[in-house]
């Protein structure tokens, strides 16, 4: 045989312990396990290196959580807690780069929807002759000795309509903005089942669009709630004499600045001697200005008499006197008299003040019902609404339809992961 072969060689006598096949194949497997001991750590971290990226990938593919009837509804309740989380605040995959969810909304309430109340002027769109038109139309036949508050009633009203628009306004923007929630929200079942996203943002579009119309009904009863009464007596309006305090103030402030004008003026070097004609006219200024009605004028008493100066010079023949044809249509005088421009005023300042007060719960009133009758009714119904609209054994295999691709990966995938176990536990097992 062959070891008695090397003993009995001459040449191979010597070293017969180092030949043969056995001690070929005892070094051979020496020097394999020196190898592999060495290569053994680097060959380790590379399999769990891909054994962490197959892993992955799988994850990414998704894995087969629907095939019992029992977890098929587990997708509509992820979904429905992270539309809640969005609008709360409380997702875990939030941006911090750009306002995200609920913050967009407040954003359209404090900046956007706010800022444009703000900026609406309580007089835009009334000009002088419509107010003393007003005033004029409700005294009727009559000449008021006060301004009637049927006028301040109907301008106030005419106003107050304007706040509806950028009300309802506010109503489709957090519309869009819940839209954009729902079209944001991602997850690896989303991702994975192309016809389960499309037909949850579908029946969630729907489902917001049947809370909108409420709402916008609500808002506009809000505004017709204000309509309907003018409350005077409200803690924050001016009231008349409020109104009429602010008028006798700016009264005051401009006499003085009057009277110091005068005063600065007198102080100044005397210009030279005018002609007989223009200190003739002067002196008549303040005899003319007795004659307006002064102060209790002003305020509506005993006013209002046409100068018989400024009537027809044309003289009388004798002929039977013949009135003059009514106009077809009557606006008032360009020009207004002191009581005119008192009466005013005085509406222009109730007005703004009334406004305000309104604008105030407009603001406030708005934002809430929005809240309650869109945002809080959608997070509420909505998985209801997804259970009653998907959660049908006969959508199941059409929802959860599967790339063919995808499918392909996904099991090549699982393949891989089996092997590498495989090659993992071997590789544990070396001493």
């Amino acid at each position: 045989n062959e070891r008695k072969f090397f003993r009995q060689h001459p040449l191979y006598r010597s070293i017969a312990s180092r030949c043969g096949t056995q001690f070929l194949a005892k070094s051979l497997n020496k020097i394999l396990m020196h190898h592999i001991r060495d290569t053994l750590p680097e060959l380790k971290q590379k399999i769990n290196k891909m054994l962490t990226e197959a892993e992955n990938e799988m994850a990414s593919y998704g894995d087969a959580l629907y095939d019992s009837p029992g977890s098929r509804g587990a997708f509509i309740t992820k979904f429905t807690n992270n539309f809640a989380a969005a609008i709360d605040g409380s997702l875990t995959t939030l941006s911090t780069s750009e306002l995200y969810g609920g913050a967009r909304i407040n954003f359209i309430f404090n900046e956007i929807f706010r800022t444009c109340l703000d900026r609406v002027d309580p007089l835009a769109g009334l000009s002088l002759a419509d107010v003393k038109t007003t005033i004029r139309n409700a005294t009727g036949p009559k000449s008021a000795l006060f301004v009637p508050e049927s006028s301040f009633e109907l301008l106030v009203k005419r106003q107050i309509a304007r706040l509806q628009k950028p009300s309802l306004q506010c109503v489709d923007l957090v519309y869009d903005e819940l839209q954009r929630i729902v079209s944001q929200i991602e997850s690896k079942e989303l991702n994975r089942f192309n016809g389960l996203r499309m037909q949850l943002i579908e029946v969630v579009g729907n489902l917001l669009h049947s809370h909108v119309e409420p709402t916008k009904k609500m808002i506009s009863d809000l505004v017709a709630v204000e309509l309907a009464f003018i409350n005077t007596s409200h803690p924050d309006f001016i009231g008349g004499d409020g109104a009429l305090s602010k008028i006798l103030d700016n009264m005051v402030e401009e006499k003085l600045a009057q009277q110091q004008q005068q005063q600065d003026a007198q102080q100044q070097p005397t210009p030279a001697p005018a002609s007989r004609s223009s200190s003739t006219s002067s002196k008549q200024k303040p005899a003319q200005t007795e004659k307006s009605g002064g102060f209790l004028g002003m305020l509506g008493f005993g006013g209002g008499k046409s100068d018989k100066n400024s009537s027809s010079n044309n003289v009388d023949k004798g002929d039977p006197p013949v009135l003059a044809a009514v106009p077809a249509s009557i606006k008032p005088a360009q020009e207004s008299s002191d009581k005119e421009t008192f009466e005013t005023q005085l509406i222009q300042n109730l007005l703004t003040s009334y406004f305000d007060v309104v604008r105030k719960n407009i603001g406030d009133l708005v934002p809430k019902t929005v809240i309650h009758f869109l945002v809080n009714q959608a997070k509420n119904t909505i998985q209801n609404e997804l259970v009653r609209a998907l959660y049908k054994e006969d959508k199941f295999d059409q929802l959860l339809e599967e790339d063919p691709q995808v499918a392909q990966k996904r099991a090549s995938c699982a393949q891989m992961i089996k092997v590498l176990n495989k090659a993992q536990l071997i590789i544990n097992e070396v001493r």
